[in-house]
């Protein structure tokens, strides 16, 4: 149920919203489950959320689909998956109106983890899954495009289980980034790994404007102990064009920007401690935003945060040439951890930021400028609703307000 009332604050059934004199919706708005992974505005106006929940079913974990309208009221709701775990990690609508999740299932497939491709109609309704993995390894699937000629892209890690000759010096695994390329049917086109022989993990895949590929995550494989943020460019067959890494931390989300460049955001350790041995210790991070042009080299970098652990999640371009990010703040906020929004000019400086959620644990894990010029943020709330944690939508105005004031 939804009621415009301009300039004032309206709270019905958990619902808490507020409309401005340009008449642009804002809310928070919690649906239960456990998490909001990947949020996008819909072509009519509306929005759809992919994430996971233990709420509807028998105690297991399942996907979690929910299609809302433009007050975040909503429409219908779905879950998808089977006996075991299931998580959702992202979602795009399609050319064809419906939906694609990339996630991860211990339902299905050979495995006891396997990379989980779920294609719906415009209702939520299953068209085709699929699974991408095998006996002896296991797959995490994290980040899922169509591709301008209607296939997929997905991206995430491999974990193999060595035996033997282990290549790892933490244990008996070792971790690659892999890319799979799908039909619409969500049959193999190909698939390649990148990385070496310790630990490296993919978090985000984007089709670039020339039908290569490129893809955001963290490395170990060449700095030992530490983890610093990768960036790894791929032609339209899944070769490796160029590599980069960064700082000490970890990539979340890329996207490639108006100019042929890329920007990356993640998470940067602040403050690092160095023995003579060579390790290193980092007490805390900041929100990490990097700025490279189209060869992956730096054109500027930026930090955001305070004296305690704030991390980075997803970014985008905004229309203006900006950028936005969020993620999750213990040093601002009103609680243990907020979500937290950071508005940036074309140079990365802040232009403004906002945080949101209440005296326990929130996080923020994507955002979207809308077409009205605010924002769609999904996320998790262990503040907001029943039961402990539940998906957190928040739509914000131009200026990242809500009007929802927490006390």
């Amino acid at each position: 149920m939804y009621k415009s009332i301009l300039g004032a604050v309206v709270i019905i059934e958990g619902l808490i919203i507020t409309t401005s004199a340009e008449a642009v919706i804002t809310f928070e708005r919690n649906y239960g489950g456990y998490s909001g992974a990947s949020v996008q505005e819909t072509q009519d106006g509306g929005y759809i959320i992919a994430g996971s929940t233990s709420s509807f079913s028998d105690g297991s974990q399942e996907v979690y689909l929910i299609r809302t309208d433009a007050a975040g009221d909503t429409v219908w709701t779905q879950t998808y998956g089977g006996a075991e775990w299931d998580k959702g990690n992202s979602v795009q609508e399609t050319q064809d109106g419906g939906f694609i999740i990339a996630g991860t299932t211990r339902s299905f497939g050979e495995g006891s983890s396997e990379a989980y491709l779920i294609k719906t109609d415009a209702a939520g309704d299953t068209v085709w899954t699929n699974t991408y993995g095998g006996t002896n390894v296991d797959y995490w699937g994290y980040s899922v495009q169509e591709t301008q000629g209607g296939d997929y892209i997905i991206t995430g890690f491999i974990e193999f289980i060595i035996r033997g000759d282990n290549r790892s010096p933490y244990g008996d695994t070792n971790y690659d980034v892999f890319l799979i390329k799908t039909d619409n049917t969500g049959d193999i086109i190909w698939t390649n790994t990148y990385g070496s022989e310790e630990w490296d993990f993919g978090a985000s895949v984007q089709e670039t404007q020339d039908g290569g590929y490129i893809i955001a995550g963290s490395t170990e494989s060449v700095y030992g102990e530490c983890s610093r943020l990768y960036l790894i460019r791929i032609d339209a067959i899944g070769d490796t064009l160029w590599t980069q890494t960064y700082s000490y931390g970890y990539g979340r989300s890329v996207q490639e920007t108006m100019d042929g460049g890329f920007i990356i955001a993640g998470s940067c350790d602040s403050d690092i401690i160095s023995y003579s041995g060579g390790d290193a210790i980092s007490y805390f991070s900041d929100v990490y935003l990097i700025k490279t042009d189209a060869a992956g080299d730096i054109v500027w970098t930026k930090t955001y945060g305070g004296t305690d652990d704030d991390s980075g999640y997803f970014v985008q371009e905004t229309q203006d040439g900006g950028f936005v990010i969020v993620g999750s703040t213990n040093s601002f906020g009103a609680g243990e951890s907020d979500v937290y929004l950071i508005r940036t000019d074309a140079a990365g400086d802040t232009v403004w930021t906002q945080t949101y959620g209440g005296t326990d644990i929130d996080c923020g894990n994507s955002v979207q400028e809308t077409q009205d010029g605010g924002f769609i943020i999904a996320g998790s709330t262990n503040f907001f609703g029943a039961g402990s944690y539940n998906v957190y939508l928040i739509k914000t105005d131009a200026q990242g307000n809500t009007g929802v004031e927490i006390e």
